[in-house]
Protein backbone atom coordinates (compact mmCIF):
# COMPACT_ATOMS: atom_id res chain seq x y z
CA UNK A 1 0.00 0.00 0.00
CA UNK A 2 1.17 3.44 -0.77
CA UNK A 3 1.88 6.05 1.50
CA UNK A 4 -0.21 8.52 0.65
CA UNK A 5 -2.95 5.73 0.18
CA UNK A 6 -2.22 4.64 3.69
CA UNK A 7 -2.55 8.07 5.16
CA UNK A 8 -6.28 8.34 3.74
CA UNK A 9 -6.96 4.41 5.17
CA UNK A 10 -5.53 5.97 8.36
CA UNK A 11 -7.66 8.66 8.30
CA UNK A 12 -11.02 7.34 7.07
CA UNK A 13 -10.57 4.65 9.63
CA UNK A 14 -10.04 7.48 13.02
CA UNK A 15 -13.27 9.01 11.29
CA UNK A 16 -15.26 6.14 11.08
CA UNK A 17 -13.76 4.59 14.67
CA UNK A 18 -13.21 1.33 12.77
CA UNK A 19 -10.00 -0.52 12.32
CA UNK A 20 -7.69 -0.20 8.86
CA UNK A 21 -7.89 -3.61 8.13
CA UNK A 22 -11.94 -3.18 8.19
CA UNK A 23 -12.17 -0.11 6.02
CA UNK A 24 -10.10 -1.67 3.38
CA UNK A 25 -12.47 -4.87 3.72
CA UNK A 26 -15.25 -2.49 3.08
CA UNK A 27 -13.80 -0.46 0.12
CA UNK A 28 -13.37 -3.79 -1.42
CA UNK A 29 -16.75 -4.63 -1.44
CA UNK A 30 -18.09 -1.26 -2.07
CA UNK A 31 -15.85 -0.80 -5.05
CA UNK A 32 -17.12 -3.79 -6.42
CA UNK A 33 -20.84 -3.60 -5.82
CA UNK A 34 -20.28 0.17 -7.90
CA UNK A 35 -17.91 -1.52 -10.52
CA UNK A 36 -15.29 0.96 -9.38
CA UNK A 37 -11.92 0.46 -8.84
CA UNK A 38 -10.76 0.52 -5.08
CA UNK A 39 -8.55 3.42 -5.51
CA UNK A 40 -11.61 5.66 -7.03
CA UNK A 41 -13.76 4.28 -4.11
CA UNK A 42 -11.69 5.25 -1.21
CA UNK A 43 -11.06 8.75 -3.29
CA UNK A 44 -14.73 9.17 -2.84
CA UNK A 45 -14.91 8.47 0.80
CA UNK A 46 -11.96 10.77 1.86
CA UNK A 47 -13.32 13.75 -0.27
CA UNK A 48 -16.86 13.52 1.43
CA UNK A 49 -15.00 12.98 5.26
CA UNK A 50 -11.76 15.50 4.54
CA UNK A 51 -13.74 18.33 5.98
CA UNK A 52 -15.34 16.52 8.66
CA UNK A 53 -12.48 15.12 9.33
CA UNK A 54 -10.32 18.51 9.62
CA UNK A 55 -12.01 19.49 12.27
CA UNK A 56 -11.85 16.89 14.47
CA UNK A 57 -8.32 15.56 14.19
CA UNK A 58 -6.32 12.49 15.69
CA UNK A 59 -3.14 14.33 15.79
CA UNK A 60 -2.16 18.37 14.85
CA UNK A 61 0.83 19.05 13.06
CA UNK A 62 2.55 22.95 12.33
CA UNK A 63 1.48 23.83 15.93
CA UNK A 64 3.36 23.51 19.27
CA UNK A 65 -0.14 24.04 21.59
CA UNK A 66 -3.58 25.43 21.65
CA UNK A 67 -6.03 26.69 24.03
CA UNK A 68 -9.52 27.19 23.62
CA UNK A 69 -11.02 30.22 25.94
CA UNK A 70 -14.42 31.69 26.38
CA UNK A 71 -15.33 35.25 28.08
CA UNK A 72 -17.76 37.87 27.60
CA UNK A 73 -16.31 41.29 26.71
CA UNK A 74 -18.36 44.51 26.50
CA UNK A 75 -21.53 42.60 26.67
CA UNK A 76 -20.71 40.16 24.20
CA UNK A 77 -19.97 36.41 24.41
CA UNK A 78 -16.13 35.74 22.77
CA UNK A 79 -15.11 31.97 22.01
CA UNK A 80 -11.35 32.38 20.95
CA UNK A 81 -9.02 29.78 19.55
CA UNK A 82 -5.89 30.18 20.23
CA UNK A 83 -2.76 28.56 18.32
CA UNK A 84 1.01 28.89 18.92
CA UNK A 85 3.22 28.47 16.36
CA UNK A 86 7.11 28.14 16.31
CA UNK A 87 7.74 29.93 12.99
CA UNK A 88 9.48 26.70 11.56
CA UNK A 89 8.65 22.91 10.41
CA UNK A 90 11.22 21.33 12.83
CA UNK A 91 9.01 18.97 14.83
CA UNK A 92 5.90 18.49 13.13
CA UNK A 93 4.41 15.17 13.08
CA UNK A 94 6.04 12.27 11.19
CA UNK A 95 3.95 10.65 8.11
CA UNK A 96 3.57 7.61 10.04
CA UNK A 97 1.04 9.55 12.02
CA UNK A 98 -2.96 10.42 11.57
CA UNK A 99 -2.38 14.00 11.33
CA UNK A 100 -4.19 16.96 9.74
CA UNK A 101 -2.07 20.22 8.77
CA UNK A 102 -3.14 22.88 10.97
CA UNK A 103 -3.74 24.90 7.39
CA UNK A 104 -6.57 22.60 6.89
CA UNK A 105 -8.20 23.09 10.18
CA UNK A 106 -8.14 26.70 9.88
CA UNK A 107 -9.84 26.37 6.08
CA UNK A 108 -12.09 24.01 7.14
CA UNK A 109 -13.36 26.15 10.01
CA UNK A 110 -13.80 28.55 7.37
CA UNK A 111 -15.82 26.71 4.97
CA UNK A 112 -17.97 26.13 7.63
CA UNK A 113 -21.22 28.48 8.23
CA UNK A 114 -20.27 29.59 11.64
CA UNK A 115 -18.43 33.56 10.94
CA UNK A 116 -15.04 33.35 12.08
CA UNK A 117 -12.50 36.44 12.48
CA UNK A 118 -9.21 35.02 11.62
CA UNK A 119 -6.24 36.96 13.09
CA UNK A 120 -2.91 36.06 11.75
CA UNK A 121 0.80 37.18 11.99
CA UNK A 122 0.88 38.62 8.51
CA UNK A 123 2.77 41.98 8.19
CA UNK A 124 0.27 44.53 6.48
CA UNK A 125 3.20 45.44 3.97
CA UNK A 126 0.62 47.74 1.85
CA UNK A 127 1.60 51.43 1.90
CA UNK A 128 -1.40 52.68 2.42
CA UNK A 129 -1.68 50.79 6.07
CA UNK A 130 1.82 51.96 7.12
CA UNK A 131 1.48 55.46 6.58
CA UNK A 132 -1.29 55.07 8.81
CA UNK A 133 0.40 53.05 11.35
CA UNK A 134 3.30 55.23 12.76
CA UNK A 135 4.03 58.79 12.68
CA UNK A 136 6.44 59.95 9.72
CA UNK A 137 9.32 60.27 11.71
CA UNK A 138 9.35 56.23 13.00
CA UNK A 139 8.13 54.98 9.50
CA UNK A 140 10.17 52.27 7.32
CA UNK A 141 11.70 52.86 4.06
CA UNK A 142 10.51 51.43 0.99
CA UNK A 143 13.69 49.59 0.23
CA UNK A 144 13.49 48.21 3.70
CA UNK A 145 9.73 47.26 3.06
CA UNK A 146 10.83 45.06 0.05
CA UNK A 147 13.69 43.38 1.90
CA UNK A 148 11.16 42.57 4.55
CA UNK A 149 8.68 40.67 1.84
CA UNK A 150 11.60 38.56 0.56
CA UNK A 151 12.23 37.00 4.22
CA UNK A 152 8.96 36.45 4.70
CA UNK A 153 8.23 32.44 6.08
CA UNK A 154 8.76 29.89 3.75
CA UNK A 155 7.36 26.25 3.81
CA UNK A 156 5.79 26.84 6.98
CA UNK A 157 2.32 25.98 8.05
CA UNK A 158 1.55 29.76 8.38
CA UNK A 159 3.03 30.69 5.29
CA UNK A 160 0.80 28.26 3.79
CA UNK A 161 -2.57 29.77 5.72
CA UNK A 162 -1.08 33.11 4.69
CA UNK A 163 -0.53 32.63 0.90
CA UNK A 164 -3.57 30.99 0.27
CA UNK A 165 -5.41 33.49 2.15
CA UNK A 166 -3.61 36.59 0.79
CA UNK A 167 -6.18 38.02 -1.14
CA UNK A 168 -9.02 38.10 2.31
CA UNK A 169 -6.61 40.80 3.91
CA UNK A 170 -6.92 43.83 2.04
CA UNK A 171 -10.74 45.26 1.47
CA UNK A 172 -10.54 46.05 -2.02
CA UNK A 173 -9.09 42.39 -3.19
CA UNK A 174 -12.07 40.12 -1.03
CA UNK A 175 -14.09 39.53 -3.98
CA UNK A 176 -11.33 37.04 -4.81
CA UNK A 177 -10.95 35.50 -1.60
CA UNK A 178 -11.80 32.20 -1.19
CA UNK A 179 -13.65 32.55 2.11
CA UNK A 180 -15.61 35.60 1.70
CA UNK A 181 -18.13 35.09 4.30
CA UNK A 182 -15.31 35.86 7.06
CA UNK A 183 -13.11 38.43 8.27
CA UNK A 184 -9.54 37.56 7.72
CA UNK A 185 -6.68 40.53 9.65
CA UNK A 186 -3.14 41.08 9.59
CA UNK A 187 -1.46 42.01 12.37
CA UNK A 188 2.21 42.36 12.54
CA UNK A 189 2.57 45.80 12.70
CA UNK A 190 6.07 46.16 14.24
CA UNK A 191 7.47 45.92 10.84
CA UNK A 192 6.87 49.79 10.10
CA UNK A 193 8.95 50.70 12.20
CA UNK A 194 11.93 52.99 11.09
CA UNK A 195 14.41 51.78 13.86
CA UNK A 196 13.52 48.22 12.22
CA UNK A 197 14.84 49.80 9.45
CA UNK A 198 17.95 51.58 11.00
CA UNK A 199 19.00 47.79 12.22
CA UNK A 200 18.56 45.86 8.76
CA UNK A 201 20.41 48.66 7.12
CA UNK A 202 23.18 47.91 9.10
CA UNK A 203 23.30 50.68 11.29
CA UNK A 204 22.91 49.85 14.42
CA UNK A 205 23.87 52.23 16.42
CA UNK A 206 21.76 54.70 14.83
CA UNK A 207 19.33 52.26 15.89
CA UNK A 208 20.22 52.82 19.74
CA UNK A 209 20.89 56.69 18.89
CA UNK A 210 16.70 57.42 18.19
CA UNK A 211 15.85 55.08 21.34
CA UNK A 212 18.15 57.48 23.27
CA UNK A 213 16.54 60.65 21.88
CA UNK A 214 13.08 59.18 22.64
CA UNK A 215 13.84 58.41 25.90
CA UNK A 216 16.91 60.13 26.96
CA UNK A 217 18.28 57.29 28.04
CA UNK A 218 21.35 54.67 26.85
CA UNK A 219 20.57 51.81 28.94
CA UNK A 220 16.51 51.68 29.55
CA UNK A 221 15.05 50.06 32.77
CA UNK A 222 12.08 48.19 32.53
CA UNK A 223 9.97 51.01 33.36
CA UNK A 224 11.55 53.25 30.64
CA UNK A 225 11.01 50.29 28.23
CA UNK A 226 7.29 50.27 28.83
CA UNK A 227 7.01 54.02 28.60
CA UNK A 228 8.26 54.18 25.79
CA UNK A 229 5.97 51.68 23.86
CA UNK A 230 3.23 53.53 25.39
CA UNK A 231 4.27 56.62 24.14
CA UNK A 232 4.63 54.80 20.56
CA UNK A 233 0.88 53.42 21.13
CA UNK A 234 -0.59 56.73 21.63
CA UNK A 235 1.45 58.09 18.37
CA UNK A 236 0.02 55.16 16.57
CA UNK A 237 -3.13 56.40 14.86
CA UNK A 238 -3.61 52.26 13.68
CA UNK A 239 -3.49 51.29 17.39
CA UNK A 240 -5.57 54.14 18.14
CA UNK A 241 -8.05 53.52 16.78
CA UNK A 242 -8.76 49.70 17.32
CA UNK A 243 -8.85 50.22 21.15
CA UNK A 244 -10.84 53.55 20.75
CA UNK A 245 -13.84 51.66 19.07
CA UNK A 246 -13.96 49.12 21.47
CA UNK A 247 -15.65 48.48 25.12
CA UNK A 248 -12.59 50.17 27.01
CA UNK A 249 -12.48 53.24 24.23
CA UNK A 250 -12.26 54.95 28.03
CA UNK A 251 -9.83 53.40 29.69
CA UNK A 252 -7.78 51.76 27.13
CA UNK A 253 -4.29 53.36 27.91
CA UNK A 254 -5.12 51.12 31.54
CA UNK A 255 -5.27 48.09 28.93
CA UNK A 256 -2.20 48.88 27.42
CA UNK A 257 -0.42 49.12 30.94
CA UNK A 258 -1.79 45.76 31.85
CA UNK A 259 -0.50 44.28 28.98
CA UNK A 260 2.68 45.25 28.85
CA UNK A 261 3.15 44.40 32.63
CA UNK A 262 2.34 40.84 31.21
CA UNK A 263 4.59 41.19 28.33
CA UNK A 264 7.93 42.22 30.06
CA UNK A 265 7.24 39.60 32.72
CA UNK A 266 6.76 36.75 30.11
CA UNK A 267 8.98 37.62 27.27
CA UNK A 268 12.45 36.82 28.08
CA UNK A 269 14.32 37.51 25.10
CA UNK A 270 13.44 41.46 25.68
CA UNK A 271 14.56 40.91 29.39
CA UNK A 272 17.84 39.69 28.27
CA UNK A 273 18.16 42.41 25.19
CA UNK A 274 17.58 45.61 28.34
CA UNK A 275 20.10 44.17 30.41
CA UNK A 276 22.35 44.18 27.68
CA UNK A 277 25.66 46.11 28.17
CA UNK A 278 26.73 47.15 24.63
CA UNK A 279 24.38 47.40 21.61
CA UNK A 280 27.03 45.13 19.81
CA UNK A 281 25.11 42.44 22.13
CA UNK A 282 21.91 42.79 20.11
CA UNK A 283 20.80 40.76 17.12
CA UNK A 284 18.21 41.05 15.25
CA UNK A 285 15.43 38.57 16.80
CA UNK A 286 16.06 40.71 19.80
CA UNK A 287 15.02 44.00 17.76
CA UNK A 288 11.91 42.29 16.78
CA UNK A 289 11.26 41.36 20.05
CA UNK A 290 11.62 44.93 21.19
CA UNK A 291 8.84 45.86 18.49
CA UNK A 292 6.36 42.98 19.52
CA UNK A 293 4.31 45.18 21.64
CA UNK A 294 3.31 47.32 18.33
CA UNK A 295 1.84 43.87 17.06
CA UNK A 296 0.32 42.80 20.46
CA UNK A 297 -1.37 45.84 21.23
CA UNK A 298 -3.24 46.41 17.74
CA UNK A 299 -4.20 42.43 17.69
CA UNK A 300 -5.68 43.37 21.13
CA UNK A 301 -7.57 46.17 20.09
CA UNK A 302 -8.59 44.74 16.89
CA UNK A 303 -9.83 42.04 18.33
CA UNK A 304 -12.49 43.72 20.91
CA UNK A 305 -13.53 46.83 18.52
CA UNK A 306 -16.91 47.02 16.71
CA UNK A 307 -16.58 46.42 13.44
CA UNK A 308 -18.79 48.67 10.71
CA UNK A 309 -20.78 45.45 10.00
CA UNK A 310 -24.36 45.90 10.34
CA UNK A 311 -24.34 41.74 10.69
CA UNK A 312 -21.04 40.85 12.35
CA UNK A 313 -20.32 44.08 14.45
CA UNK A 314 -18.12 42.12 16.66
CA UNK A 315 -15.56 39.18 16.74
CA UNK A 316 -17.62 37.21 18.80
CA UNK A 317 -15.72 33.45 17.31
CA UNK A 318 -12.39 34.49 16.87
CA UNK A 319 -8.89 31.96 15.04
CA UNK A 320 -5.68 33.84 16.60
CA UNK A 321 -2.71 31.98 14.59
CA UNK A 322 0.51 33.68 15.92
CA UNK A 323 4.11 32.68 17.25
CA UNK A 324 4.28 31.21 20.79
CA UNK A 325 5.46 34.06 22.07
CA UNK A 326 2.89 36.22 21.57
CA UNK A 327 0.05 33.36 22.23
CA UNK A 328 1.49 32.64 25.82
CA UNK A 329 1.29 36.58 26.72
CA UNK A 330 -2.42 36.52 24.91
CA UNK A 331 -3.26 33.82 26.97
CA UNK A 332 -2.34 35.55 30.19
CA UNK A 333 -4.45 38.95 29.48
CA UNK A 334 -7.50 36.92 28.09
CA UNK A 335 -7.80 34.79 31.32
CA UNK A 336 -6.19 37.08 34.22
CA UNK A 337 -6.97 40.49 32.96
CA UNK A 338 -10.50 39.71 31.35
CA UNK A 339 -11.16 36.81 33.23
CA UNK A 340 -11.43 34.37 30.31
CA UNK A 341 -11.87 30.67 30.99
CA UNK A 342 -10.34 27.61 29.48
CA UNK A 343 -12.34 25.27 27.85
CA UNK A 344 -9.81 22.92 26.55
CA UNK A 345 -6.08 23.49 25.75
CA UNK A 346 -2.85 21.47 24.87
CA UNK A 347 -0.68 23.75 27.15
CA UNK A 348 2.34 21.09 27.57
CA UNK A 349 5.72 21.53 27.80
CA UNK A 350 6.68 19.26 24.49
CA UNK A 351 9.41 21.34 22.04
CA UNK A 352 7.20 19.98 18.70
CA UNK A 353 4.92 20.70 16.42
CA UNK A 354 2.55 18.08 16.60
CA UNK A 355 -0.14 17.74 19.30
CA UNK A 356 -2.09 14.88 19.99
CA UNK A 357 -5.99 15.95 19.85
CA UNK A 358 -7.66 12.75 19.76
CA UNK A 359 -8.82 13.16 23.36
CA UNK A 360 -10.53 16.35 23.03
CA UNK A 361 -13.84 17.33 24.42
CA UNK A 362 -14.98 19.47 21.92
CA UNK A 363 -14.68 19.06 17.83
CA UNK A 364 -13.11 22.36 17.11
CA UNK A 365 -16.24 23.40 15.06
CA UNK A 366 -17.91 22.21 18.16
CA UNK A 367 -16.54 24.72 20.59
CA UNK A 368 -17.21 27.51 18.29
CA UNK A 369 -21.18 26.22 18.06
CA UNK A 370 -21.78 25.42 21.78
Amino acid sequence: MSRNRKQKVQKIAYFFQHSENDIDKCLSIVAKQRGETKAQTLKKLFDSIQVKSALRPEYLSGVSHFSMLKGTVGGEQRKILLLYDFHHRKGECPKSLNFTPVSELIFALLKSDIFIDCFLERSALEKSFIEKALPESLRISEKSLQRLKSKALKGTEMAVVINTLEDCFVPSHRSRCSYPNNRVHFTNIRLFSLMIDYYLSGDEERFHRVIESMTGKKRLSIEDYKKLMLQIALKSKMIRKQWEKGPFKDDWVSHIKLYLDIFVEEDLLIKIYLISSEPEEWEERAVMAFFTPLMDMYLLGRLFKRYDDKKHPFANNSIIYVGAAHAIVYHKYLTQTLGFSEVENDISKKNAQCIYTGNMQYGFDTFFRD
